[in-house]
Formats: C-alpha cells, structure tokens, sequence
C-alpha cells in the first residue's frame, strides 16, 4: 500500500482501476467496502452510480438520502450535487430555496464554482 494511503481510500481507487478496465462488479465490490469504512469521496460516488444507474440498477431515492447524508455532514460536492437536485426538480421536487441554501453551504465549504450557481438561481428566481 502507498505511502498515506488509508485502506478505504487504497479500495477506493482499486474501484476506479476496476471501473476503467471494465470489470465493473469487482469494481462496485471495491467501492462498498470503502464506502462501509465511510469514505465520503466513495460514498459520493456511490451516490452518482446510483442516480444515474451506472454498473448498478438505478435508485434515486437511495442516492438522494447518501447525498443528504454526506451534504449534512459537511461535504461540499454532495451539498452541490444536492443543491443541482432541488433546483432543476428533476429527482426531488424543485425547491429553490433548498438549492440556494446549499450552494451557499457549498460555497462556504470551498466549492467556490457553487456561489456562481447560487447567484445564476437568485437571478432566475429575480431575487
């Protein structure tokens, strides 16, 4: 294992070798034991695999709460991603108070191209 690499991070990047070689359920084993370690970058993905159906059958409900888990603690692409959900309407219903909300959150947490999108959605709302 390399140097600083913690083990759910070293499976976590074995997943995305085993994705890009095409061997995509030993790549989605990889991936859910990182993700029962916790790692958020993993979770994250887990989430994006999932809203989209990518290597696994589509569940967006189940993406949607990882999402909400990982924005509410703190990580800033799930508060975008989030954020992306409730503004175009097309997973959750469309809230665009929610959106602002958590491209704000985003932005604070250093997601500094959230703040673009937040004032892009307050123009739009004529805000």
């Amino acid at each position: 294992m390399g140097k600083g690499f913690y083990p759910s991070e070293f499976e976590f990047k074995l997943a995305g070798q085993k994705f890009n070689e095409g061997s995509l359920e030993e790549a989605w084993i990889y991936l859910e034991r990182s993700c029962e370690k916790g790692f958020q970058p993993a979770l994250f993905q887990k989430a994006m695999l999932l809203a989209m159906g990518q290597t696994v059958k589509s569940d967006v409900q189940r993406a949607v709460n990882i999402l909400y888990k990982l924005a509410s603690g703190g990580y800033p692409e799930a508060m975008r991603s989030l954020a992306n959900l409730y503004s175009n309407g097309l997973v959750v219903e469309d809230n665009w108070d929610l959106a602002k909300e958590w491209f704000l959150k985003a932005f604070l947490k250093g997601h500094v191209s959230s703040i673009l999108e937040a004032s892009i959605l307050l123009k739009v709302l004529g805000k």
